[in-house]
């Protein structure tokens, strides 16, 4: 595939650390521009096939904070530049890593590919993408192991994260939340704190159930994606028992944040387990060539009331065998996908979307 790029948009974006530990959500862009040359052939807007802004979003509109000061200018330059693309005939794509990448973008006709985007209120021009992990998880740890867990008669699931009771001050927050949203975006924006909700429910319908194993620690605060350099090193010393978790189980929750995506959701694919994944209308990044429900248990947010008979159906779909070979298709499929590598390498596929008929 041959892209065009402008240099001087990325000459305008800030560096982006490499380390998720400090800045999670904002590598995509300085991935990708990193593996790009080994698999694409930089071409000129006469014989490219597509032409990428090489600054993430965020960073043009101005942070991942509700109220941002975007960078007027460089939006006029990304217009200008987009709009000289599309007179060619060519896509435009625009990569809107950030929690909130669910907002329209003021560049028309380009194609956006967004971390916390919501399918109800998403065109066939917006794409769900992975978030990009800096370390895979299996070379970070590599004294811990990472064979698939055994099919056992009583499922066992796992989930460590922040999870408490909403606070009256947040229930407060979220009234003004949704006026402003909705007067800024034109759309419905659930509440921030939905995720919390979410996962209240979601832990006591899995604690009461006698059919359900279940390997919980709850955080009363956030801790895994602060961004204070100052508690990194606290952090770090959570990042072990985080991922034990994970392995000790062969399912783990997985749901939306304050955001509605879940970083942890590809942790889990990384670590080889089954994600059991509540949907909160997010975008899943390749649905349309992958079938992931091969691989994770797959709940909508208004059945959350039958949970345990999702995980059931699911796991007694399997044999011992095709369970394992479940556990091994997640790592692989998030290895094909969801890496750097594998998220650029399929870039095509969804350039030849782009510029069917």
């Amino acid at each position: 595939m041959r892209p065009l790029f402008d240099p001087t948009l990325q000459n305008s974006a800030e560096d982006e650390s490499d380390d998720y530990m400090v800045r999670p959500f904002r590598n995509i862009v300085a991935k990708y521009n990193r593996v790009a040359s080994d698999l694409f052939e930089l071409s000129d807007l006469d014989s490219c096939d597509v032409a990428i802004v090489p600054v993430d979003w965020e960073h043009v509109r101005g942070g991942a904070k509700l109220v941002a000061r975007p960078d007027r200018e460089l939006i006029s330059r990304i217009r200008s530049f987009a709009e000289t693309v599309q007179r060619a005939g060519k896509p435009v794509i625009i990569f809107f890593a950030s929690s909130m990448s669910h907002e329209p973008i003021p560049i028309k006709g380009a194609y956006v590919f967004r971390h916390a985007m919501f399918r109800s209120l998403s065109s066939d021009r917006d794409f769900a993408m992975p978030v990009v992990i800096a370390r895979d998880i299996q070379k970070e740890f590599r004294s811990l192991t990472f064979a698939p867990a055994p099919r056992e008669s009583k499922h066992k699931i796992s989930f460590c994260g922040l999870a408490r009771p909403l606070r009256n001050s947040e229930r407060l927050k979220s009234i003004p939340y949704l006026g402003y949203t909705l007067l800024k975006t034109g759309m419905r924006i659930p509440s921030p704190y939905l995720g919390l909700i979410l996962r209240k429910q979601c832990l006591e319908t899995l604690e009461r159930s006698p059919l359900i194993d279940t390997d919980f620690i709850a955080q009363a605060r956030g801790v895994y994606l602060v961004r204070d350099k100052d508690k990194i090193s606290k952090r770090e010393s959570y990042r072990l028992p985080f991922v034990q978790n994970i392995l000790d189980s062969p399912y783990h929750l997985s749901l939306r944040g304050s955001s509605n995506h879940s970083f942890r959701h590809w942790e889990i694919l990384c670590c080889g387990r089954i994600p059991v994944y509540i949907d909160t209308d997010c975008g899943i990044p390749a649905s349309d060539f992958v079938n992931w429900s091969d691989v994770m248990v797959r709940v909508d947010q208004q059945d959350v009331s039958q949970l345990i008979e999702h995980i059931l159906d699911f796991h007694n779909s399997f044999n011992d065998s095709q369970f394992r070979d479940a556990q091994e298709k997640a790592r692989c499929l998030w290895e094909k996908w969801c890496t750097p590598h594998g998220f650029a390498s399929k870039l095509y596929k969804y350039v030849e979307r782009m510029s069917a008929p």
